[in-house]
């Protein structure tokens, strides 16, 4: 039964009014399947409000299934993308739609380009916004190694430095048109509280699973999995709101493997068994002795938990994330209880003599 004596309103629960029931506001520990908590703004949450009727663009379901099935791809081959950058197209002078597309797209194929000249995989997602003020922004979480994975290059001050001379090499210069966030060394947790930033602007009537199939009773919203609270993203009009790397995408998920890591895949012999003679009894010519043998990778497709219908944010994001987000301790899935009456070795045939079972 609900507790209303101790009902834990929060101010962020007003910013976000579309709530169903009640259970929307019980405890983490109630809901641990969610996240109930959520990750800290630094800044004010905002509305922005349409404009020429056009209706806030927020990220649907497939939207974010890509998104987050890109993401965990990335972490599953140690592509970690917890560079944060922000780029504001109104310092650059891109105020349409279609010039903050083209601003967009210059600065993807410019970092496909650095990524070439470092020896490094691009991968990177990126999220379209629009301000208060109607002034388009992007978020783009880049995979960059950690100054201590890349034998003393700092790839990641280096990073920082290029963004900081973008706009100089391309025109006068623009202060704080591309600002950079993250550590020196990569990190698991950052990989995960980027994406959470990235997809703030989910739709928030998008129901994942309803009541009759939730642990709790209760539908399970999109919302429920991103351990953002709801931000506007505004009336974006730009041809894609989110979108992620070539290196991340369907194809490359379903070869088992990013753009550029092709050597993790396993081997096998390319042999056409069509045309051979298993009747054949005499030996090897010195020819075909000496024809060298010839192998070919093995694809073996990826499938993200979210693409196998699994919407447990326990099971979803990895434990230390989970933790941070919900302040909830998770214990190891598989760990078994072992008590006073509890048997390790389970003695078949005394179970059947117990049933009179020959």
């Amino acid at each position: 039964m609900f507790d209303f004596d101790n009902f834990p309103f929060h101010e962020r629960d007003f910013e976000t009014p579309l709530f169903k029931d009640v259970a929307d506001f019980v405890s983490q520990e109630a809901r641990p399947h969610i996240f109930v908590n959520k990750l800290r703004d630094r800044h004010q949450s905002h509305h922005v409000l349409a404009r020429r009727g056009r209706p806030s663009r927020e990220l649907g379901i497939p939207e974010v299934g890509s998104a987050i099935s890109a993401f965990e791809f990335a972490a599953a081959n140690g592509l970690w993308k917890d560079i944060h950058v922000t780029i504001d197209f109104a310092r650059m002078g891109a105020h349409e739609p279609a010039e903050v597309q083209q601003v967009l797209n210059r600065w993807l194929r410019c970092l496909a380009e650095w990524c070439r000249e470092q020896g490094i995989p691009c991968a990177y997602t990126y999220s379209v916004e629009m301000s208060a003020s109607y002034e388009y922004h992007a978020h783009v979480a880049v995979h960059v190694p950690g100054d201590s994975e890349c034998s003393g290059r700092r790839l990641r001050t280096k990073f920082r430095k290029w963004n900081r001379g973008y706009t100089g090499r391309r025109g006068p210069h623009v202060a704080k048109a591309i600002k950079v966030r993250g550590g020196s060394e990569a990190s698991e947790l950052g990989h995960w509280i980027v994406f959470s930033y990235l997809v703030k602007g989910f739709d928030r009537t998008a129901v994942l699973c309803s009541g009759r199939n939730s642990p709790d009773g209760h539908d399970v919203r999109l919302g429920d999995i991103i351990a953002k609270s709801y931000r506007d993203p505004g009336p974006v009009a730009v041809s894609r709101r989110i979108s992620v790397s070539n290196s991340l995408g369907p194809a490359r998920r379903a070869i088992g493997v990013p753009t550029g890591l092709e050597d993790r895949l396993a081997q096998e012999p390319d042999t056409n068994w069509s045309g051979f003679d298993f009747e054949r009894t005499a030996p090897m010519s010195a020819e075909e002795r000496l024809t060298p043998f010839k192998w070919k990778p093995v694809h073996k497709p990826f499938r993200s938990t979210f693409e196998d219908g699994i919407y447990d944010v326990r099971r979803l994001y990895p434990v230390c994330f989970y933790e941070h987000v919900t302040r909830l301790h998770l214990s190891p899935v598989n760990e078994v209880a072992n008590d006073d009456n509890h048997d390790d070795h389970y003695d078949l045939t005394e179970a059947l003599r117990s049933l009179d079972v020959d």
